[in-house]
């Protein structure tokens, strides 16, 4: 994943509903499940 994908990603995913309560993403990637961990 690059840079500019996750930041659009989390941007997008951290402003999807207006909350009275900040929405925290935080995200990896890797080849497997356990990389990406």
């Amino acid at each position: 994943m690059n840079l500019l994908t996750k930041e659009l990603t989390l941007e997008e995913m951290e402003s999807a509903f207006d909350l009275k309560v900040p929405l925290e993403v935080h995200m990896s990637s890797g080849m497997t499940w356990a990389e990406a961990k």
